[in-house]
């Protein structure tokens, strides 16, 4: 899978028919930041999300199969679930080979 930054503003694109469905606007994480569960999109004046499952293929574009699969935000449960992690604190842990097994 791509960085995030570089799906981000791209647009979404359905296979069948080649349709442009919308904008790549932002995400919807799972509690622990480790999947992405929706991509949010922007297109025909509203808000929409994708679920990662119906995600095609990556490239210029995120393409999907299933035009069906986009849904209102109402309609998905996102309870739990984190928007964006723009502006928020990250930690990350480094691990040094070598260090971590070594006695003093």
């Amino acid at each position: 899978m791509p960085c995030l930054s570089s799906v981000l503003h791209h647009p979404l694109i359905n296979k069948e028919d080649g349709c442009v469905l919308g904008d790549i606007r932002d995400v919807y994480f799972t509690p622990d930041c480790r999947r992405i569960v929706y991509f949010i999109l922007f297109g025909d004046e509203r808000e929409r999300l994708l679920p990662f499952s119906a995600v095609a293929a990556f490239g210029d574009a995120v393409m999907t199969d299933d035009a069906l699969a986009l849904m209102s935000p109402y309609d998905a449960d996102r309870t739990g679930l984190i928007r964006s992690l723009i502006g928020r604190p990250v930690f990350t842990a480094l691990l040094l080979q070598g260090n971590a097994n070594q006695e003093g």
